[in-house]
């Protein structure tokens, strides 16, 4: 994966500038973002106050919800702002990763 902070910030930019159609013509890219999260980075200090934690399992339920229902995930006002502040505090590097170490 490239820089994921770069990544970050152009996928925050299409949350918040972009229609849900849009997000949606884009969902099998966020989802190799966050599986990559998943997989490939550790979390090495968060100041987010709504993040924590060592690792990014908590996107499980995310990457599943956007397999199963990507329209009904991006139109979820919930979801929204979840995918919005994770991406935001990844993109400010209030959540700083790095990549695992093997």
């Amino acid at each position: 994966m490239r820089d994921p902070v770069t990544i970050a910030k152009g996928f925050l930019n299409l949350m918040k500038q972009s229609s849900d159609e849009d997000i949606v013509k884009q969902a099998d890219n966020l989802l190799l973002y966050f599986n990559g999260l998943r997989d490939q980075y550790d979390i090495v200090k968060s100041t987010s106050p709504r993040f924590s934690g060592r690792n990014f399992h908590f996107l499980a339920d995310l990457i599943y919800q956007l397999e199963s229902d990507v329209e009904g995930t991006v139109k979820s006002e919930d979801s929204r702002t979840f995918l919005t502040n994770l991406l935001e505090d990844i993109s400010t590097q209030k959540i700083e990763i790095a990549r695992k170490k093997v």
